[in-house]
């Protein structure tokens, strides 16, 4: 009894393609699930044994399939010469297996170390960020209190600017004696304070006065060592000529301490001086005038028949004597009608008959 090949051959072609379907949907599915992690070592790993496997699948299918058509249709010989290079594939697709085996657990450990490495540059990327972000927070706060601090000493600044320009004249000389800075009073009185190249000019050209170029010169009293010194100047007013100046001034020092020139302002009292004078030459008027008023002031004590006055010292004095000596009175001496006729009544009685003949 002889049995028919062909259902073998058909069920091995059968086969065959249905091992190149079931190999390119797992080629297809190992690819999509590499490609949803594709940071993921170990699922491209398992890709491309997959492909491996797939690629020998492939090559023994396509081996037994073209066999098959070759012995169909009467061409061993074909075959004959297909075969050996058929069989080198699937050896070297199968090595290639083989090889992907053995070092599954080097790569399985490889992938471990990376995934562990991995968390950990994530744990210490994640405490960086953490410091980085508490670092800025207090750089931020830093930057707020710094911007607030740039405020209150702006305002300060202004507010001692608006300060300083409403007071006496001020002005900062340093201890080469240039002027460093002056408020707007000063300048109201002495415009020069600097000179084209907006360098300070020397406080004795600004403003010349006697004390300069002296040993009390205040600028010159600080450097000596004093603390406050307070003198009175008269200085060359360019506004207004010569005036007197009340001049204060203060050490002015550095922040660490170093003395770098002085701090003086300066009260014009030319007016008060004035007024002082005036009133003191008003008070003398006035004194000489009383002592005038007051010469026959007060209490005279008189005798009550012969007239005589008496003096402090007690002494009994003629009236006209004690007036002489306590006024500016000078006394010329006559006769009054009563004691003409009382003393000499012929010579009375003949002035009178005259005075009336010339009345009539």
């Amino acid at each position: 009894m002889t049995i028919s090949w062909m259902p073998v051959v058909y069920i091995d072609i059968f086969g065959s393609a249905l091992t190149v379907c079931i190999a390119l949907l797992c080629a297809h599915a190992s690819w999509q699930w590499s490609k949803q992690k594709t940071d993921d070592i170990f699922r491209q790993y398992i890709f491309l044994l997959t492909m491996a496997i797939v690629c020998f699948a492939i090559s023994r299918s396509f081996g037994h399939l073209i066999k098959q058509i070759l012995l169909l249709n009467d061409m061993p010989e074909i075959w004959k010469q297909i075969s050996p290079f058929s069989g080198a594939i699937n050896t070297a697709t199968f090595i290639i297996i083989f090889a992907f085996g053995i070092y599954f657990h080097r790569v399985q450990r490889v992938h471990t170390e990376i995934e562990e490495y991995r968390k950990n540059l994530e744990s210490l990327v994640l405490k960086k960020t953490e410091q980085m972000e508490e670092t800025n927070t207090a750089l931020h706060n830093e930057i707020a209190e710094r911007v607030q601090a740039e405020k209150k000493l702006k305002q300060s600044h202004i507010t001692l600017e608006n300060v300083l320009d409403s007071s006496n004249p001020l002005c900062i000389t340093s201890i080469d004696f240039e002027i460093v800075k002056a408020n707007k009073a000063y300048r109201e009185i002495w415009p020069k304070t600097s000179t084209k190249e907006g360098q300070g000019i020397k406080c004795f050209e600004s403003r010349p006065g006697a004390l300069c170029h002296t040993d009390d010169c205040p600028l010159q009293q600080v450097i000596n060592g004093k603390e406050k010194v307070t003198v009175e100047s008269v200085k060359q007013n360019t506004q207004k000529g010569t005036n007197t100046f009340i001049i204060s001034a203060r050490p002015f020092r550095d922040a660490g301490g170093n003395l770098i020139g002085v701090v003086e302002s300066f009260q014009n009292i030319s007016a008060r001086i004035k007024a002082e004078n005036a009133k003191a030459e008003l008070i003398d008027e006035l004194q000489e005038a009383l002592d005038k008023v007051n010469l026959l002031g007060g209490m005279l004590p008189i005798c009550a028949s012969c007239k005589k006055i008496r003096d402090d010292k007690g002494y009994w004095n003629q009236i006209e004597t004690y007036i002489r000596d306590h006024s500016e009175a000078e006394f010329s001496h006559g006769i009054c009608p009563d004691c003409a006729q009382k003393l000499y009544p012929e010579f009375y009685n003949k002035v009178d008959k005259i005075i009336s003949d010339r009345k009539k």
